[in-house]
């Protein structure tokens, strides 16, 4: 993704996968969360999440978003009825 200039949806995964891992080891290993809990503050922090009510403040925003969001996607799927809606099933 970085080499394709995607640095937005890079840190976005990043984020996500740090996460991810961090509650694999809340329950997995819970000694180890310490190690790994300050270097995911930092990184939260220099995304502008310092504390809990930016973390609160920035998900408002997000669900503030999701009308224009499904707006634009439903204007998508209104402009190529060529696509199914109905996801496709792999299996037999």
């Amino acid at each position: 993704l970085i080499q394709q200039h995607e640095h937005h949806a890079a840190v976005f995964w990043i984020v996500a996968t740090y996460s991810r891992c961090l509650k694999v080891l809340e329950v997995d290993a819970p000694d180890q969360l310490p190690r790994f809990a300050n270097g995911y503050r930092a990184l939260l922090a220099d995304l502008g999440i310092d504390k809990a009510a930016d973390l609160h403040a920035r998900s408002r925003r997000v669900v503030a978003y999701l009308p224009t969001l499904m707006e634009a996607a439903e204007a998508i799927v209104a402009a190529n009825p060529h696509i199914p809606m109905e996801p496709t099933s792999t299996q037999p």
